[in-house]
């Protein structure tokens, strides 16, 4: 899954990614965002409890 845009809650974040991985497999999500949406991305980070690779 591609976020081509920054999702407006960690609900969402969580939902659209969890659209890849399925079935016990593997999958990844990649999320696209501005050195301005930087504090949104830690609190995404914080609220899903993992730290995203840059």
């Amino acid at each position: 899954v591609i976020h081509y845009e920054m999702p407006s809650t960690s609900e969402i974040f969580v939902h659209r990614s969890g659209r890849t991985g399925r079935a016990g497999k593997k999958g990844s999500a990649i999320l696209m965002y501005t050195e301005q949406q930087t504090r949104a991305v830690r609190v995404i980070e914080r609220d899903v409890g993992c730290k995203f690779n840059e």
